[in-house]
């Protein structure tokens, strides 16, 4: 069921991104789950968003609209960690916006625009949403377990390395 909810709100974001002219990729949760885990559940605990570079600070605006606040905000130095996303939350719901991928370095212009042209379809939550495809998501999920170095992005790493192509 939290799967479900999951997959709602993040129809819900990219829907409202899309409705502003906001083009969105959505990464790891349900693109993992339907390449990697087809007859298993792979549990998520929120939805991961892409944008552009460019459309961060008015999809920043529409989350905002949306009832969404930067959870990290309050704390005296954010995002020591990472530029690559920001968490925000609404009550119980939380959305990782993303304009890079942690560990890829390079103009996340550029890497952005090769993401959107691979990227490729996928029914979630009720609404056609982009996903990136198979070469992309397995980079992804590499750089993941590389940063996470245990657990499930390890477990994504293994299965996706059995089902990749070569």
């Amino acid at each position: 069921v939290r799967k479900l909810v999951i997959d709602r709100l993040t129809a819900e974001i990219a829907g409202r991104f899309a409705a502003e002219g906001i083009e969105s990729l959505v990464l790891k949760g349900p693109a993992l789950a339907a390449w990697l885990y087809p007859d298993e559940v792979r549990p998520y605990g929120d939805s991961d968003i892409m944008v552009a570079p460019g459309d961060w600070q008015r999809a920043v605006g529409v989350l905002e609209r949306l009832g969404f606040v930067d959870y990290l905000g309050p704390m005296e130095h954010p995002r020591m960690e990472s530029s690559a996303g920001t968490g925000f939350v609404r009550g119980d719901e939380n959305v990782d916006l993303h304009s890079a991928l942690h560990g890829l370095d390079g103009d996340s212009s550029a890497i952005w625009a090769s993401l959107l042209v691979g990227s490729e379809p996928q029914v979630i939550g009720g609404a056609e949403l982009r996903v990136p495809n198979r070469a992309a998501l397995l980079l992804h999920v590499g750089l993941h377990a590389a940063h996470h170095v245990e657990g499930k992005p390890i477990e994504d790493l293994r299965r996706a390395i059995a089902c990749a192509e070569e």
